[in-house]
């Protein structure tokens, strides 16, 4: 079955372990928007623990905007606050400056839509950790899901262990900060990315096993 992921904006670490699984997946950019979801925001490990990063976009027309139609608002600075706050968290880190020139290219370019920037980020990712995935993009709502294996509510900040999600039960890896707070898990990929650069797509491969659903 073609799994279904939805749109997330540098994805936590069990989005890319779950996808890791597939060659093909869809992402599907019709699907509602959801505040305080991934869709527009990510977790990183900073100097004072978990830290937030949320995309800042324009009010949406309708109580249920499609993610395709959700433009980003550019008006306070967002891009350079985060560029920022993954400078502080990151720059000590092994491999930070490997990456983050071409992410920040990204992020610069300032999209219109949220959907175009998430998977700009999402394909560019896939590139740099090593997983060969097509990303097929849905051309209409997907609500027949008999040939699907739908993951679209299956990563969220705020909800865990909701029946049909992902046990986030992945096994530690080495983290900068984690002396004054311990090991956050489920962090952003590019938490995994800065700290273990070319291994983490062999990381990502052995803790998809780890990855449970509940029945």
């Amino acid at each position: 079955m073609v799994p279904v992921f939805s749109s997330a904006y540098f994805p936590p670490v069990s989005y890319f372990a779950l996808l890791s699984r597939f060659t093909e997946c869809i992402i599907d950019p019709w699907e509602h928007y959801e505040k305080q979801s991934y869709r527009n925001r990510c977790e990183i490990y900073s100097p004072n623990g978990r830290q937030a990063l949320s995309i800042n976009i324009q009010k949406e027309s309708g109580q249920k905007t499609p993610l395709k139609d959700i433009r980003i608002d550019y008006t306070y600075g967002w891009t350079n606050n985060h560029l920022r706050s993954l400078e502080a968290a990151y720059s000590s880190t092994a491999f930070y400056e490997y990456y983050i020139d071409e992410l920040a290219h990204i992020l610069e370019k300032e999209p219109v839509f949220l959907f175009d920037l998430n998977q700009s980020l999402l394909q560019h990712l896939l590139d740099e950790i090593g997983l060969e995935i097509n990303l097929i993009e849905s051309n209409h709502y997907l609500d027949n899901l008999e040939n699907y294996k739908d993951y679209r509510a299956s990563f969220h900040p705020k909800i865990q262990h909701r029946k049909g999600e992902p046990e986030i039960n992945l096994p530690p890896y080495y983290q900068v900060f984690n002396q004054k707070f311990g090991y956050l898990p489920d962090l952003s990929v590019l938490d995994v990315l800065f700290n273990l650069g070319s291994e983490t797509e062999i990381y990502l491969k052995k803790q998809a096993q780890f990855l449970t659903f509940n029945s």
